[in-house]
């Protein structure tokens, strides 16, 4: 790379094409002379300086990949960073995901955020985690999920809220095999929304309640069906199948 300094236009010439990483300039450097991971930044005062990108990385894995400032949306996805919300449009994951715990190269997830996480559902939608000790969703905090759209989920731990909620409110979500269909730290809230889950526990709390209202429907074939560890179990609308498997 190359500190031009304070140049005129014309002597930078075509030679110097993605070769510039720093420097102020009277005017602004047209792009294709700037280095790949820089920029200009306008100073305000008729000149540019050109700088390495600054570039941010949020709390959030999708498929493998932290979400950045250069990348909030992909093939199917995109995300809200002012309202946590990642909005799932026709997409479709398989594979190992995000190792949160690399250490013991065991807890992956599709999805994983070290914060609250809304999932909005647009078109039909699919995870599945392929390797041992696989999740889904997993946040550290809540999780709600709404919209039209569908989501089927294939992992041992479909939908994991470590610390906090659960909260469907809308969308249509069908969870396959695994150990645990919906799980969370404090409470489960189902007010609306198709969900079926078929795993060996279907909606499991460890410190809180596990509320269904609403005009939703759950349908839900496991072993222990719903299980509130410490908690309560309230059915006040929408429908409930629970089926021993």
């Amino acid at each position: 790379g190359q500190d031009i300094g304070m140049q005129d236009y014309p002597v930078l010439g075509g030679d110097k094409i993605g070769q510039i990483t720093g420097g102020t300039y009277s005017f602004l450097p047209a792009e294709e002379w700037i280095a790949e991971g820089c920029v200009a930044v306008d100073n305000g005062d008729g000149t540019w300086t050109v700088e390495e990108k600054q570039i941010t990385a949020y709390p959030l894995w999708i498929g493998g990949e932290q979400i950045t400032s250069e990348k909030l949306s992909g093939n199917g996805w995109s995300y809200d960073l002012s309202s946590n919300t990642l909005t799932l449009n026709n997409y479709s994951y398989s594979g190992e995901g995000y190792y949160y715990e690399p250490e013991a190269l065991f807890h992956s997830a599709a999805v994983y955020s070290t914060e609250d996480l809304n999932i909005v559902l647009v078109g039909e939608n699919s995870l599945t985690n392929t390797t041992e000790g696989r999740d889904g969703i997993t946040a550290q905090y809540n999780i709600t999920i709404s919209g039209e759209g569908s989501l089927k989920i294939e992992a041992d731990y479909a939908i994991y809220a470590a610390l906090r909620d659960v909260t469907i409110n809308s969308g249509s979500v069908t969870i396959n095999e695994g150990e645990s269909g919906i799980n969370a730290g404090e409470d489960v809230n189902i007010t609306g929304g198709t969900i079926a889950i078929d795993a060996a526990k279907g909606i499991e709390v460890d410190n809180g309640n596990v509320t269904i209202s609403g005009e939703g429907t759950l349908d839900i074939a496991a072993i222990y069906g719903i299980y509130a560890e410490q908690g309560n179990v309230a059915i006040s609308g929408g429908t409930a199948v629970i089926t021993a498997a």
